[in-house]
């Protein structure tokens, strides 16, 4: 708006009248109308972006110390904004979390975004930055219960008893592709179980057996499932969506972000909340399963922030 009122301006200086005093008389018309305009035009965005703010809101706050609880200092040298930063350290992952579950609902947008840094270039600190979800009941929703290895529907061929620690299958080549997995039972094509929790041990094993395919568990099943039990093959690991921000953290503050709106069919996407999410909880890991800080490491986080833009 402002780029367009300067070139109107612009454009209203290259007319010409036949006399000085219309000339005058009528600049003076058009540049007071084109400030009219200007204002007008100005006042209009200020309410745009007020009902845009308005319609934001911050559902933690970082400085506010009775909605964390985890293994923290509070480092009052080394911030990015405020009076503090959390100075966090110990052994991979030690968390730091919100306390309370909060709400959600998929059809609004929301933003997760934290400042992260390490204290000391000589000793370098790694960190997540993530998000638990939760159902409808508050239980948690990890990656097993929502990651569907795609292509893997299938059925068992005989009964599986309580105590067994082997499972025969049809016959489907993409088992046999999957090294790591459990099986999701009761599992129909159109994903209406996730989040599943009726999940087996993880699997050992994935053998040819004849026409099926003979699946050994690393420990024994804790309930019976019949005959043309409906099946699919899961990733096997117990985390949530931890990964907004990773790796090893410069000595200056770097920005993580990630957006998420609307829910996923299946899978652990990072810009969509998993399937069956009613609630969730912030938080930050101290190191990286695959980058562990040394002893006397500290990862500064500062300006967490988790907000919703509803869509009303």
């Amino acid at each position: 708006m402002k780029r367009q009122i300067v070139q109107s301006i612009r454009t209203e200086k290259k007319f010409i009248f036949p006399s000085g005093s219309d000339v005058l008389a009528l600049n003076c018309y058009r540049i007071r109308k084109l400030l009219l305009t200007a204002a007008v035009s100005l006042a209009a965005l200020s309410i745009l972006t007020a009902n845009a703010a308005e319609k934001s809101e911050e559902l933690i706050d970082c400085a506010d110390l009775s909605m964390w609880t985890g293994k923290v200092l509070l480092n009052r040298e080394i911030r990015r904004t405020g009076v503090f930063s959390f100075e966090t350290f110990g052994k991979y992952p030690t968390e730091t979390i919100v306390k309370d579950f909060i709400p959600v609902n998929p059809n609004n947008t929301y933003t997760l975004s934290c400042f992260m840094r390490s204290q000391n270039a000589d000793k370098p600190a790694s960190g997540y930055l993530g998000l638990r979800m939760y159902d409808k009941d508050k239980k948690a929703i990890n990656h097993c219960n929502v990651g569907v290895y795609p292509d893997t529907q299938n059925e068992l061929t005989t009964a599986a008893n309580s105590g067994d620690r082997h499972l025969l299958v049809k016959q489907n080549p993409n088992w046999l592709k999957i090294k790591q997995a459990k099986i999701a039972f009761n599992a129909p094509a159109d994903y209406s179980d996730l989040p599943s929790f009726d999940l087996s041990p993880q699997v050992a094993e994935i053998t040819p057996d004849g026409d099926r395919l003979k699946v050994m568990l690393k420990s024994p099943l804790k309930q019976a499932y019949p005959a043309g039990t409906a099946v699919r093959l899961h990733s096997p690991w117990s985390a949530p969506l931890y990964g907004i921000a990773k790796g090893w953290m410069p000595t200056e503050w770097k920005e993580f972000k990630t957006v998420l709106n609307g829910e996923s069919e299946h899978g652990t996407p990072r810009d969509k909340f998993w399937r069956g999410t009613k609630y969730v909880k912030p938080f930050i890991w101290f190191g990286n399963w695959d980058k562990k800080p040394e002893e006397g490491a500290r990862l500064l986080v500062d300006d967490i922030r988790f907000t919703v833009q509803s869509a009303d």
